[in-house]
């Protein structure tokens, strides 16, 4: 017979009032002094009853005086951003009521990260957000950590998982597509088995400057998870020897080339630069905003919004193919 932790707590209310009343004998309070391991769906749990009331330890869930209800789960590792003082406080109990960790940055450690939102679980996008959506962490409103604190156990996350951000009308639902997307395995041109993910099918070069509030290695990381190829140089791009990209996508394979350069931190390339790389490399150049977009909808969008280049000096293939960005 099975138990969840909702079970097991609600039975340890129940044995807790019948031993304050003294309706089980001492036999059956020895009985059921410690039972072992419950295991669940989502977590494992060890429940104690305790005689005492000094229940100090931060790993405990106290369901009364003398229940506790210890979780055996994968160590919390978060990330915030976006939020204010005061929620940074409750983050803070947060972590010493689940022993959980905070982190500066983003690694692949992380399990969840915790964004300020607003009444429809939609937030602001930051770098942070789009690395927790393209890493397939659990993308979080602030709430599920004032959720917890109140319940004393870690809520159901998918009630208060991110619904989208705020620069976007309707509910991408990134966050949970990404999550449970995983990397799928596909065969490639020779038919050996690689891993696909977002962007698995471009090579990118981070090409020129980046201003301060997206650094390129913060960008490349980005793209990295996103399981984009990335060159250092558009040069590489030549080395796959191929003409157009119909024939990149549906003869051998190779991925598609993609330029990212930011125009306001680049002054001197102008279109008849970006002209230039499309002829000699036969690589798209493209806004940055390219890869947010695509990360924020977790669809590979049309590339000819974010053209760099004119639209008027592609070839039919590839002006097909940046105009539908979907294969046949």
């Amino acid at each position: 017979m099975s138990f969840t932790p909702e079970d097991l707590f609600n039975n340890a209310q129940i044995f807790v009032s019948k031993l304050n009343q003294r309706e089980i004998s001492e036999e059956d309070k020895e009985n059921i002094i410690s039972l072992k391991t419950v295991s669940s769906q989502k977590t494992t749990c060890t429940l104690d009853i305790m005689t005492d009331d000094s229940i100090t330890d931060n790993n405990y869930l106290v369901a009364s005086p003398c229940v506790s209800i210890k979780r055996e789960t994968k160590p919390l590792v978060l990330i915030t951003s976006g939020l204010a003082a005061t929620e940074s406080e409750v983050i803070h109990k947060f972590l010493g009521f689940f022993n959980a960790t905070l982190l500066p940055k983003y690694s692949d450690d992380v399990t969840h990260v915790i964004v300020k939102t607003d009444e429809n679980l939609k937030c602001e996008r930051t770098l942070k957000y789009f690395l927790g959506v393209a890493g397939k962490k659990w993308v979080m409103s602030m709430e599920w950590a004032r959720s917890c604190l109140s319940a004393m156990k870690i809520i159901d996350e998918e009630y208060f998982e991110v619904r989208g951000d705020t620069l976007t009308e309707t509910d991408t639902l990134a966050p949970k597509i990404s999550r449970l997307s995983g990397s799928h395995l596909r065969l490639n041109s020779t038919l050996s088995v690689e891993r696909e993910n977002l962007l698995s099918r471009f090579q990118i070069c981070c090409f020129g400057n980046f201003t301060v509030d997206l650094p390129c290695d913060d960008l490349k990381r980005l793209i990295a998870l996103c399981g984009a190829r990335l060159v250092n140089s558009p040069s590489f791009f030549k080395l796959n020897g191929l003409k157009n990209t119909q024939n990149m996508v549906k003869c051998d394979g190779k991925k598609i080339a993609v330029i990212v350069a930011q125009t306001e931190a680049n002054p001197q390339l102008d279109v008849n630069r970006y002209n230039d790389f499309y002829r000699r490399y036969n690589a798209f150049p493209v806004a940055r905003e390219w890869i947010f977009d695509c990360v924020a909808l977790y669809d590979v969008v049309p590339l000819v919004h974010y053209l760099h280049c004119q639209r008027d000096i592609l070839k039919y293939p590839d002006l097909n193919y940046a105009t539908k960005m979907k294969e046949e």
